[in-house]
């Protein structure tokens, strides 16, 4: 009965605020968590979640190569930060990756564009926070410590550098080379206030592997490569019959009429293989080397 009386006497007062704005950095870091689950857990619904939310981005915040930081009641107001584009980029290379279809690395690909011209500080080498076109500061900063989430610059690195390695761009490999050279010193001293650039620095270390499948069932050969845990790839597949302008995908083929496997470390191939046990192997014996 107290319990009762305090929730009638509770209606007549003021309601706190609700903030129900959706914040476009934030879906594209949900946009990769969701294509992570989709390819470790094959869950269908997973997949949809993503793709929904991708297309969501295009439609309401995605304008003319640019996106806007918020949106509310069918409008956006804000112009997108460097943590924007970065997240949202992020997620679209992590949804090709997952659905193979290239329309999503050409949409990652504008926007890493729309960065570089936005907020790219080519002496320093590093991204602004905020766009050259967004209203002016007294002072522009630069993002790169992590945070709640991970540095905006950390997280541009890694894309310029699995989405130069994907489109085969040796100019965002590049970029990505000359950031993390300008942070190591940092990121040595005191890696637990940036580890996003410390994963990123383990990556540069080490050679990425490079997954080319050809198959009949590219994403039952996902699922089966994603059971283990190859943080330090990219992957890339096609139909057997269908055309692919991505590089490594050129003139790959089914071979033996079963999925092919053709796994490669800086443009360096192994021998083709097909089963997903010999392309694991491949990169086991490359690890142990």
């Amino acid at each position: 009965s107290a319990n009762l009386r305090l929730l009638t006497d509770r209606e007549h007062r003021v309601r706190p605020g609700l903030d129900d704005k959706i914040l476009t950095g934030w879906n594209g870091l949900m946009l990769k968590g969701l294509c992570d689950a989709y390819a470790v857990f094959s869950e269908p619904k997973f997949r949809k979640m993503a793709l929904s939310n991708a297309h969501f981005i295009l439609e309401k915040v995605f304008h003319s190569g640019m996106l806007k930081r918020n949106y509310k009641d069918g409008s956006s107001s804000i112009d997108g930060y460097l943590e924007d584009y970065a997240a949202v980029i992020q997620g679209f290379v992590s949804l090709y990756q997952v659905t193979f279809d290239a329309s999503w690395l050409c949409c990652a690909d504008t926007l890493t564009q729309t960065t570089l011209r936005e907020f790219y500080h080519t002496e320093e080498e590093l991204f602004y926070f905020t766009a050259n076109t967004s209203e002016n500061l007294i002072a522009r900063k630069k993002e790169l410590f992590d945070n709640v989430i991970p540095s905006s610059n950390a997280m541009m690195a890694h894309n310029l550098y699995f989405l130069g390695v994907l489109l085969d761009k040796q100019d965002y490999v590049d970029k990505s080379s000359a950031m993390i050279k300008r942070i190591d010193r940092i990121v040595t001293l005191a890696p637990q206030d940036l580890a996003y650039w410390a994963s990123f620095y383990a990556y540069m270390t080490y050679p990425t592997a490079e997954i080319a499948v050809v198959s009949d069932n590219p994403q039952q050969d996902m699922h089966l490569i994603n059971q283990s845990f190859i943080p330090n790839k990219i992957l890339v597949a096609k139909k057997s019959l269908a055309l692919s302008d991505l590089p490594l995908l050129e003139e790959r083929e089914m071979l033996n009429g079963e999925s092919t496997f053709y796994l490669c470390y800086n443009k360096a191939c192994q021998l083709p293989v097909n089963t997903v046990e010999e392309v694991l192997h491949q990169i086991a014996a490359n690890n142990d080397g």
